[in-house]
């Protein structure tokens, strides 16, 4: 089953219904060269942060786990967690967040960052993600 949304701030949704056994490989195939073991996260930069959560609550039926802003970084915050990932909801305020206000100028609303669980920290380099924000990211 799959969606898209009328707003570019919800990614393309798809719910998996074959079994996992099916998609996903056993043993050392499912390894990955970088120790990547699935998805952490993701970042979505919003234009407007009430309908986006408004959106999200209709969409995914939760509440989010933390609203606010990050200080001294200039953008406000909202996040869901959904089973074992963070949804994380940002909003420029001002101008100290210029790389996501960039990004909303260019690309509009949608997924700004992608972080993966891994066996140690580390940015991966955006020019060999044609320029995506990856991130690994250890277990705490």
């Amino acid at each position: 089953r799959s969606a898209r949304p009328p707003e570019p701030d919800i990614p393309f949704i798809c719910e998996d219904v074959t079994p996992r056994a099916l998609r996903v490989p056993e043993g050392d195939a499912r390894g990955h060269a970088n120790g990547v073991t699935g998805v952490a996260g993701i970042t979505v930069a919003v234009r407007d942060m009430a309908a986006s959560v408004a959106r999200y609550r209709a969409l995914t039926g939760l509440e989010p786990l933390a609203c606010g802003a990050v200080p001294g970084l200039g953008f406000g915050l909202v996040q869901f967690r959904i089973g074992h990932q963070m949804l994380s909801l940002t909003q420029p305020r001002g101008d100290a967040c210029e790389g996501l206000t960039r990004h909303l100028g260019r690309r509009r609303q949608g997924a700004y960052a992608i972080s993966f669980h891994g066996p140690e920290d580390r940015c991966l380099d955006r020019a060999l993600a044609h320029g995506a924000r990856l991130e690994i990211v250890k277990a705490l």
